[in-house]
């Protein structure tokens, strides 16, 4: 638990999938956040944290991508720390700027919606269909 770590933060690891909150206490957290720390996924750079955080409007803190050339990440608002000892200074320097971390927050909910939504997704697909 690093929920101390910031003011009025929910930080946890746990020991393997699904030993955190249960579905609807997460998706309340995220709801209700500003900025979303999500580490890489197991075996590729993104994991569903990033969407799910994304989709909620939150501020994504993730590792540098070494895949870049994912259409679908090309465009990504998600800030992006080369190593994680610069977190604190990252998101301090985030929630002392409420200017900067509002339009973080707001370029990562227009890239949602313009690039990974259900609806963006479809037009992606239906365009390289031709359709």
């Amino acid at each position: 638990n690093f929920s101390d770590r910031f003011k009025s933060s929910y930080i946890h690891f746990t020991r393997g999938w699904a030993q955190g909150l249960n579905a609807s206490g997460y998706t309340s957290y995220l709801n209700n956040s500003k900025i979303a720390i999500s580490p890489k996924g197991f075996t590729r750079y993104e994991c569903f944290r990033h969407y799910e955080a994304a989709r909620a409007g939150c501020v994504v803190i993730t590792e540098t991508n070494p895949n870049p050339d994912l259409w679908y990440l090309k465009e990504s608002p998600f800030v992006q720390l080369n190593k994680w000892s610069d977190l604190r200074k990252c998101v301090t320097s985030l929630l002392e700027d409420p200017e900067e971390l509002e339009r973080l927050q707001q370029r990562t909910i227009k890239w949602w919606e313009n690039c990974i939504s259900e609806e963006a997704v479809a037009r992606y697909m239906a365009s390289k269909l031709n359709i």
